[in-house]
């Protein structure tokens, strides 16, 4: 036995207001309903008599956020020169817990505002004067950039 068409139709107005909740933005909150509702089609054969309907529908819609996030997440960090960089010039890749300590870097930047990512990135290199005429900015600009970007690595570094 299966759940029915209009059993599926009666759960709709829940996982609105839910995805609603979790992305803030009505139009992505209906495309991941529908991501759900197809996905919930598509495997209904693992959904067992007796179960609650709205709650495996409202873990498959939470499953397809954070699946999304992680995804958007990675994607952020993807070609960011201090993984590249890190990758080049060193033996960080033999070692599985210092690879995970250059993606948590990595992707800590990738949220970082670009300025601040572009300052950071560039003091590995770069000396202040260096960078603010890179930049063409003053050198105080430049340590000002710098100081937030570190003190948000920091902030992330905790949680």
């Amino acid at each position: 036995m299966t759940f029915s068409d209009s059993e599926l139709r009666g759960e709709i107005p829940y996982l609105r207001r839910y995805a609603r909740s979790l992305v803030h933005n009505s139009t992505d909150a209906d495309d991941l309903v529908q991501d759900c509702l197809l996905r919930a089609i598509d495997k209904k054969h693992l959904w067992c008599d007796g179960t609650n309907l709205r709650a495996w529908l409202t873990t498959i819609l939470r499953n397809l956020y954070v699946n999304g996030v992680r995804r958007s997440i990675n994607q952020k960090h993807i070609g960011l020169p201090l993984t590249d960089e890190l990758m080049r010039t060193s033996q960080i890749h033999c070692d599985p817990l210092a690879m995970l300590f250059v993606e948590d870097v990595a992707r800590s930047l990738a949220l970082l505002p670009q300025e601040q990512r572009r300052a950071v990135i560039q003091a590995m290199n770069y000396s202040y004067d260096e960078i603010a005429a890179n930049e063409n900015v003053p050198v105080g600009t430049i340590r000002s950039r710098l100081s937030r970007g570190r003190a948000a690595l920091r902030l992330l570094s905790e949680k």
